[in-house]
């Protein structure tokens, strides 16, 4: 069972596509090796798709597993990663969220730069399981969670892992709009 799964070092990766278009051209380097409820390839990646969004998931779990039975229900609330990463200037069309044992966090490949007073965030955030955590120059967002998933537990955690990449792009438009305010009340003293 997943337990099992999670008392290695070992993490899940799940890809969240939210343009179709986009999963379609990601799996045509995949070869299928079954078809069912779950589309799996020979190279232990997982896949479903449920109409306005699609997932790939690895390695290949049990389909009783308490994540592939969350998963087979289509997840509310995925429009607010829409919301936040389909914008100009930052793009994605999927999101890459890293599963292990007690936490989900995002892929580096958000590419999320370091926050100034990153401790100070993390000090209100973490009443609410929520971190921003620096790793090679790069800020992953992680919740905290428990298991096992149930498909609302699941949608929940997703929610609260898209507020929170919300809030570390509001935290960078402020950032940048005191920089730029600073700078232009101190040209007037030159």
């Amino acid at each position: 069972m997943l337990k099992d799964f999670f008392s290695t070092t070992d993490r899940i990766t799940l890809e969240i596509y939210f343009n179709p278009y986009a999963f379609h051209e990601s799996i045509t380097r995949y070869q299928v090796e079954s078809d069912g409820d779950w589309t799996k390839t020979k190279n232990g990646y997982m896949m479903k798709e449920f109409g306005n969004y699609a997932i790939i998931l690895y390695p290949i779990l049990p389909e009783d597993s308490d994540l592939i039975i969350s998963l087979s229900q289509k997840i509310e609330n995925l429009d607010r990663f829409r919301e936040t990463l389909m914008k100009p200037g930052r793009f994605k069309d999927s999101i890459t969220i890293h599963i292990q044992s007690d936490e989900l966090s995002t892929s580096p490949e958000l590419d999320l730069e370091e926050l100034v007073g990153l401790s100070l965030v993390n000090d209100v955030l973490s009443q609410k399981g929520i971190s921003f955590k620096e790793k090679d120059g790069l800020i992953l967002v992680s919740i905290k969670i428990e298991r096992p998933f149930t498909n609302s537990k699941l949608s929940e955690y997703l929610s609260k892992l898209a507020i929170a990449l919300k809030l570390y792009y509001k935290i960078k438009e402020e950032q940048e709009d005191i920089a730029l305010k600073t700078s232009l009340n101190f040209l007037q003293l030159l």
